[in-house]
């Protein structure tokens, strides 16, 4: 017998059991009581004005009738229509709700942000979203655009961030790239997807790597309407997955964008660019 237990009583293995139970309890007490608790950054440690949909909806039988604002501005992204709302399921991969597009056609939330001058101001959106295969069957998916309301109707530009001609890209007024991901996301997983305006200069980010951009000056006014799932019309809708949206009235610095994209990355367990500093590291606050 192993342990050296060969020749012992019944009673004598217990007692030599219960004793290194009491050892590996009293080591493993040691090793783990004291260590310190991780409090890990989230979006609401950034500057007021984020408008962040993330871990709280309202449900009507299986539906998201409401996808709430986190952000603090009670800018809640909602659809009335019951047939038009995105259904919530559950990401296999981190155990977290989502939102899912299928195949139904109409189905999106409305965003009722006016405070953003989408032509004239400096803003970020962040996106997590998972596309379907079935994407090589339509010529766009919209993930978000505010290419409605009465600033796109009269003509005051637009933008839009989805899936066209094969890549992921954020296209304006009147129908160009801006900019292109270069980036085929059928069946490819979750992706972080970022853009930025900041003067008349939009770029954009995939999984914390820029992808450049451009100049671009039409892109809308305080009137138009935000989307959530939706390119523009009929058959446009996003097929597959969202998991969170931010959108920023700013520009971040380098540091906050690397903490958005390290948070995203640990909570929907995407890989972030080689380099990038929270690549295998969530961040945590000092």
């Amino acid at each position: 017998m192993e342990f050296g237990l060969s020749g012992k009583s019944l009673q004598e293995v217990i007692a030599i059991n219960d004793a290194y139970e009491r050892r590996f309890r009293n080591v493993r007490s040691r090793k783990y009581v004291n260590l310190p608790t991780l409090n890990l950054w989230t979006p609401s440690e950034l500057p007021n004005g984020v408008v962040w949909y993330g871990d709280d909806v309202v449900l009507d039988g299986g539906r998201v009738s409401q996808w709430s604002d986190m952000g603090g501005g009670n800018n809640h992204a909602v659809q009335n229509i019951h047939e038009s709302r995105p259904f919530q399921t559950v990401d296999s991969a981190t155990g977290k709700n989502q939102l899912h597009w299928g195949v139904e056609d109409g189905v999106f939330l409305d965003v009722p942000i006016h405070t953003i001058h989408w032509g004239n101001d400096d803003f970020s959106v962040f996106v997590v979203a998972q596309s379907d295969l079935d994407l090589g069957g339509v010529a766009h998916a919209g993930i978000i655009s505010n290419r409605f309301g009465d600033g796109y109707t009269n003509g005051y530009g637009w933008w839009t961030m989805g899936y066209k001609d094969g890549e992921i890209m954020v296209e304006k007024d009147p129908g160009e790239p801006a900019p292109a991901f270069a980036f085929d996301p059928r069946g490819q997983g979750k992706q972080i997807y970022y853009m930025r305006k900041s003067g008349w200069n939009v770029d954009g980010f995939l999984n914390g790597e820029n992808v450049g951009g451009g100049v671009h000056t039409k892109m809308g006014g305080t009137t138009n309407d935000v989307r959530i799932g939706v390119w523009l019309g009929a058959e446009q809708h996003w097929r597959g997955e969202i998991q969170e949206v931010l959108i920023l009235p700013y520009v971040l610095n380098e540091n906050d964008r690397q903490l958005v994209e390290g948070y995203l990355a640990n909570k929907w367990k995407i890989t972030l660019q080689t380099g990038h500093p929270y690549r295998d590291a969530p961040p945590v606050l000092s």
